[in-house]
């Protein structure tokens, strides 16, 4: 496996405006270097023609011209403009992690997006349920962003925050069956569809959990699980 030298760090620039309104320059670029090649992206913000928008990190897109190796997203991901291909820079920061060696931790790289990209809490509020996680997931910045029920179902999303930001980064989804008597089963992980740095967090989440998702809840955690939860849409639920 490659090793990076450098980064990948984000990094204040000036970019030329595109001829597309719906694609403006975010003065942001992403760094890194491996021992042959030292590359500079810069970074896009897709703004579409919806009177409810609001930035969200699929919307943090580079040009595909400009990188010297394929990144695998999906294909709804891909957005097509005269002047060329752009990517989400949430597949590009995977493709990093997971073929590079990287000593600078994905935490750092994601709190060091989040100070500097207009990110907003993607709930539309600050409030998440906290202690509810075994200390060693919520020292690391997961959370617990939604809980709810569909009929013998218990599903619960998981969140990653930075110390003293307000957004939340998606991490994983879960899910728990009743068993005949009652008693909750030892959970399993739902897949998560678009590639991106959400399949990074799950990754740390599921080796905390020891392949368990039980075993991330505390004590109390669990005692929510099979008393405090409520009926839920399962629209509701970012897979």
């Amino acid at each position: 496996m490659r090793k990076l030298i450098f980064g990948p760090f984000f990094v204040s620039s000036c970019a030329p405006a595109l001829c597309c309104s719906e694609i403006v320059p975010l003065s942001l670029q992403l760094e890194w270097a491996d021992p042959e090649t030292a590359v500079s992206i810069p970074l896009f913000l897709r703004r579409p023609r919806i009177s409810t928008f609001r930035v969200r990190l699929e919307y943090v897109l580079f040009e595909l011209s400009r990188l010297p190796f394929d990144v695998e997203c999906s294909p709804s991901q891909i957005v097509e403009i005269a002047s060329g291909t752009f990517l989400p820079m949430d597949a590009l920061l995977k493709e990093l992690y997971t073929n590079y060696k990287v000593d600078r931790p994905i935490f750092a790289s994601l709190a060091e997006m989040a100070s500097l990209v207009p990110l907003p809490n993607p709930k539309g509020h600050k409030s998440v349920l906290s202690q509810l996680l075994v200390p060693d997931a919520e020292n690391r910045g997961f959370l617990v962003t939604e809980v709810g029920r569909d009929r013998d179902r218990i599903y619960v999303e998981f969140g990653w925050r930075s110390v003293g930001q307000e957004y939340v980064f998606y991490a994983g989804t879960c899910a728990f069956d009743h068993a005949s008597d009652g008693k909750l089963d030892s959970g399993h992980w739902i897949p998560h569809g678009a590639i991106g740095v959400a399949q990074l967090l799950s990754a740390d989440l599921r080796r905390m959990a020891r392949g368990t998702p039980y075993r991330l809840f505390n004590s109390g955690g669990r005692i929510f699980l099979k008393e405090g939860t409520k009926p839920i849409h399962l629209a509701a639920i970012s897979f």
